[in-house]
């Protein structure tokens, strides 16, 4: 069959035995090009959701190539022009209106977090005896030269009431912080098996009490009754925590406080230093009645400067840990 070109003067063989002229050709193209235009949008609104900002940039790269194709068909440089400005001026708006609803869909994110956390408060502040125990309590601090800090807590903790759905921990740094590095505090919570395997993660909620105390709850996907036990694993990636430490060298406290309706009966805590810097140390609480309170340091395998502190049986409302400032 033979192939026609189109132009203004000759028709165009679409299918065997029909034929368009070059203006009905235009014609069904710019239908077409509306349906996928329309078809674009729809996938785009759904994709900016969803993906990350580099393949949402190959994303507008491909309306741009969309536009380019128009101007192509039509064989006119105005109207490749205008295509082009066309979908520029389509994308702009569009990524303000998405960005402007984001902005909205987190405040009602962050309203309905702050809630729960409240919701959470209440429970527990509102009943009288303990819900849970901390059976073991193990935490591994990793200092970065610029103050960042990576803490990984193991924890094993038994359940007290009749049903436990959550778990709630606090954590602070030693000055306020602004809101900068709180919004980029990072917390993941997933549960341990009994042979060390890592489980699914858990839905965790954080709210900040002030500008240096943040209140974290695991959610556990499965209550557990009065008795059961349950291993999970905390990490909280949390910028700019040491940094007095580390750039003024000021001294750092790295403690556990025991409350009423969090019993801790074990703990072991230790502390690691960027490679090549060292520090001078002291024990917090062990002049306390009935504290139990151990120290050492050592240098681990990558030649870091490593505090740990233990005790055993830690009385309620008690604070112990160990103080530590910069040579």
């Amino acid at each position: 069959m033979q192939t026609h070109l189109p132009s203004k003067k000759y028709p165009i063989a679409i299918q065997p035995g029909t034929f368009l002229a070059y203006s009905e050709l235009k014609s069904f193209v710019a239908g077409e090009a509306h349906d996928m235009l329309k078809g674009f949008i729809d996938w785009f609104d759904s994709h900016i959701t969803r993906e990350e900002p580099s393949a949402i940039l190959k994303s507008l790269i491909g309306f741009m190539t969309f536009a380019g194709l128009l101007g192509t068909i039509f064989g006119n440089h105005a109207i490749r022009a205008g295509a082009f400005a066309v979908v520029i001026t389509f994308v702009l708006s569009v990524m303000l209106l998405l960005i402007a609803d984001r902005r909205r869909l987190k405040r009602a994110y962050d309203l309905q977090r702050a809630r729960l956390a409240r919701y959470c408060d209440y429970v527990i502040e509102n009943t009288p005896a303990p819900q849970i125990s901390i059976e073991s309590w193990q935490q591994a601090v990793y200092v970065r030269p610029n103050g960042d800090v990576r803490e990984v807590l193991n924890l094993k903790a038994v359940a007290l009431g009749e049903k436990v759905h959550f778990v709630r921990l606090t954590a602070g740094s030693r000055w306020d912080q602004p809101d900068r590095y709180r919004r980029d505090v990072k917390v993941t919570a997933r549960s341990i098996s009994a042979d060390g395997t890592p489980g699914p993660h858990w839905y965790v909620t954080t709210s900040w009490q002030s500008a240096h105390k943040m209140v974290s709850i695991p959610h556990l996907r499965r209550a557990i009754g009065r008795g059961e036990e349950v291993s999970f694993e905390m990490v909280r990636d949390w910028p700019a925590k040491c940094l007095p430490m580390m750039r003024q060298k000021e001294a750092e406290d790295f403690t556990l406080c025991t409350t009423s309706r969090l019993p801790v009966q074990s703990a072991e805590y230790r502390v690691v230093l960027p490679r090549g810097f060292d520090a001078v140390h002291e024990l917090i609480g062990s002049t306390q009645p009935d504290v139990h309170l151990s120290a050492e340091t050592k240098y681990d395998q990558e030649n870091r400067r490593v505090f740990i502190w233990r005790s055993d049986s830690i009385p309620t409302l008690t604070t112990v840990g160990i103080r530590i400032e910069l040579k």
